[in-house]
């Protein structure tokens, strides 16, 4: 049965499968604000979802930058939130990681680094921050700044 074939609107359930694709696409294409618009439509119906939080928490860093003050709500406590429910989601440590690393507060990353490598650990650009973080680099030099590539989508 396809009901958009059929000009019907798509039912609850199809819209909330199609929501990580539609996030990643929107997060790709640079469109934050619609992106953070999606997920928070999306938690009303799903609160405790991990990936909408942890999304959420991205795009609102990806939106506030470096400044999370010029709003009521941390990024970081979405992605927190998302690993209460889930402590082994790797979207949620992935995008910690990245915020930290971003931030500076390098003995925090490397936890968050450390963690994530147990639950996926073919993930090489967190090996790579890892080892240049155990190599003693603080990441605050201007050519760690312009290496980071973290601080956006980031690779995989």
């Amino acid at each position: 049965k396809d009901t958009k074939a059929k000009g019907k609107p798509a039912s609850k359930k199809e819209t909330e499968s199609d929501t990580p694709r539609n996030v990643a696409a929107l997060i790709e294409a640079k469109k934050y604000h619609e992106a953070q618009s999606v997920l928070e439509d999306t938690r009303v119906d799903n609160p405790c979802d991990p990936f909408i939080l942890a999304s959420l928490g991205w795009v609102n860093w990806l939106l506030l930058g470096e400044n999370p003050s010029r709003s009521s709500e941390d990024p970081v406590e979405f992605i927190d939130l998302a690993l209460t429910f889930d402590s082994k989601n790797m979207l949620a440590l992935e995008y910690k990681a990245k915020i930290l690393l971003s931030k500076g507060a390098n003995t925090q990353a490397k936890a968050v680094l450390k963690r994530l490598l147990t639950v996926e650990p073919r993930a090489q650009w967190a090996k790579t921050a890892l080892q240049n973080l155990s190599d003693g680099g603080s990441g605050n030099s201007a050519a760690d700044r312009k290496r980071r590539f973290w601080r956006n989508e980031g690779d995989r």
